[in-house]
């Protein structure tokens, strides 16, 4: 990540968009070490991205606007992952396989992914989002299409308890790395069948 003593070069012509995504990226760096939202603050945010600090408002007008980003930004780096396991598929597979691939990948992204994993699931969030514009509902709601394949009813219900379940399954594996953990797509596998047949 460039610093401010990185000698970057200024945007040329029509490339603000580019500072914007910097901007994106330092804040994400700094969250993967810090506690909260609150934590962060936009001097150190510009400071990582190498600007000065009057440029983040030529791109945010605030530190909420900054942090919708962030975690938009993340959360369409799972859905993407989410979304070629499911193109990854053949086309007959059947719902239940459907929904482990999803599963699948959400554990592979938090696993070799740990830094920005923690930015989206175990950084506190303190924006206070409406819960009808929330960052990661296109996430939540391809799980939960792909659950709504397999159950007649309460699918959101059981969308969340395999979401805690793959939470779960991501955060004990990397904080107790010594235990004698199963294979994951075994433990997968086991839920995802418990929970919507197979």
């Amino acid at each position: 990540m460039a610093g401010p003593a990185s000698g970057r070069r200024a945007n040329r012509r029509g490339e603000g968009e580019r500072l914007r995504g910097e901007l994106i990226e330092a804040a994400c760096h700094l969250l993967e070490r810090l506690d909260g939202e609150e934590s962060l603050s936009l001097r150190a945010v510009t400071r990582q991205a190498g600007v000065a600090p009057q440029s983040f408002y030529l791109h945010f007008p605030d530190k909420r606007a900054l942090m919708r980003a962030v975690y938009e930004a993340r959360y369409a780096e799972l859905t993407a992952e989410m979304r070629a396991a499911l193109a990854g598929l053949d086309s007959a597979a059947p719902p239940v396989e459907r929904v482990s691939a999803v599963a699948r990948a959400y554990c592979r992204f938090g696993l070799t992914r740990p830094g920005q994993y923690r930015v989206l699931f175990a950084t506190m969030g303190t924006s206070g989002w409406d819960p009808e514009t929330l960052p990661g509902l296109e996430t939540f709601q391809l799980f939960r299409d792909e659950v709504g394949l397999c159950v007649a009813s309460d699918a959101d219900e059981v969308t969340v308890c395999l979401w805690a379940f793959l939470h779960g399954l991501v955060t004990l594996r990397a904080n107790r790395p010594s235990f004698a953990w199963p294979p994951i797509d075994d433990l997968i596998g086991r839920t995802v069948a418990a929970y919507v047949g197979g």
